[in-house]
C-alpha cells in the first residue's frame, strides 16, 4: 500500500503491509506524534467529501465500537481531507485464523469463535460485506479477534475499477459477483467458505478466473468428509447451507448458524439422527 502524502499519511509512518480484505489494507505503522506502534487500516478507494459513503462509514465504525462486549479494539477512525477512510487499532499480534496445519477440533473451535464474533456484529444491525480469512486473527493465547472492520462499500469500490487481492475473492457471494448489494446472507456465505477452508484446507469453489466464469453448483463441492475422517457432525449440513448459491436458502445471519450447529449436535447426542461422518464414509476421497 502506498503511503498518502497528506492527511492520515502525514501522521503515520508505514513500515509494512500486514493484511488485506476486499475493500481495505492493514499496515504496520508508527504514530509519529506519540511515537508508538499501531495497525492502520485504510480503505482502498477514496470517499467523496460530505457524501453518504462518509456518513455510512462513520456510522458503521461508531456502532462497531459500541458493541458490548467489544468485538475488536479501535483506537480511532475517520476520513481525512483527501477522502481516505481509516481505522487505527493497536498493533496486531497473532496470525490469520486459517494459519497452520489445523486438526479438526481446533478448526471447529476457530470457526465457531469467528461466527460468535459476527453474531454480535449482525445483532447490532451491521453487515460486514468483505469477510475473509484476513478478517480474523488468532492470538498467541488462542483467542480469536475480529480485525476486518472496514466494510465493502461496493458502489464506491466499483467506481475505482481496482481489483481486490485474489485470495479474498473466494469469499465473495454469487449475488455480490452479480452486482447485488451486500446483506447478512452474503456474510453467511463468506463464513461458510471460511469454515470449509478451516476444516479442509481447500476452497469449495474453483480458483482464478473460473470463480467468475463458472457456475456456483453446490453439488460439485467435495464433502468435508472427503478431506478428514474427523469432521464435526454438523459440518456437511451447516456449511452446505451457508454455501448455497441462493441467499434466500442460506441462514439469514451468523446467529442462525450457531443455532443450527447446536441443534445438529443436540440431535446427534440424543440419538435422533446418525452423525454425518460414519465409519463407512470416513475413508472416501482424500483432498
Amino acid at each position: 500500500m502506498s503511503q498518502p502524502k497528506s492527511g492520515i499519511g502525514s501522521r503515520f509512518s508505514i513500515e509494512s503491509h500486514l493484511l488485506s480484505t476486499r475493500s481495505a489494507d492493514a499496515s504496520k505503522a508508527i504514530d509519529r506524534e506519540r511515537g508508538v506502534g499501531a495497525c492502520l487500516w485504510t480503505l482502498r478507494h477514496p470517499l467523496s467529501h460530505n457524501s453518504e459513503a462518509v456518513q455510512r462509514f462513520v456510522s458503521r465504525l461508531s456502532r462497531i465500537r459500541e458493541i458490548e462486549p467489544a468485538v475488536t479494539a479501535i483506537d480511532s477512525f475517520g476520513v481525512d481531507p483527501s477522502g481516505v477512510a481509516y481505522v487505527v487499532m493497536p498493533p496486531l499480534d497473532g496470525a490469520t485464523v486459517d494459519s497452520g496445519n489445523l486438526e479438526a477440533a481446533e478448526a471447529e473451535r476457530r470457526f465457531v469463535s469467528c461466527v460468535k464474533l459476527i453474531e454480535r456484529v449482525h445483532a447490532a444491525g451491521i453487515v460486514c460485506g468483505d469477510l475473509c480469512a484476513s478478517s480474523f486473527l488468532v492470538g498467541r493465547g488462542g483467542e480469536t479477534r475480529f480485525v476486518g472492520v472496514m466494510g465493502s462499500f461496493d458502489t464506491e469500490a466499483a467506481a475505482t475499477a481496482m481489483l481486490p487481492p485474489m485470495e479474498t475473492l473466494h469469499f465473495v457471494s454469487p449475488e455480490q459477483r452479480a452486482g447485488a448489494g451486500i446483506e447478512t446472507a452474503s456474510d453467511v456465505f463468506a463464513l461458510g467458505v471460511l469454515g470449509y477452508k478451516l476444516l479442509t484446507g481447500a476452497f469449495p469453489y474453483p480458483a482464478g478466473s473460473e470463480m467468475f466464469t463458472g457456475e456456483f453448483n453446490p453439488e460439485q463441492i467435495k464433502p468435508v468428509s472427503a478431506f478428514t475422517p474427523f469432521a464435526p457432525v454438523w459440518a456437511e449440513e451447516v456449511l452446505m447451507r451457508c454455501l448455497n448459491a441462493n441467499p434466500a436458502v442460506r441462514y439469514s445471519n451468523a446467529g442462525e448458524i450457531l443455532r443450527a450447529i447446536a441443534e445438529v449436535r443436540h440431535q446427534v447426542e440424543a440419538g435422533q439422527r446418525a452423525p454425518a461422518q460414519t465409519a463407512a464414509s470416513a475413508g472416501v476421497r482424500s483432498g
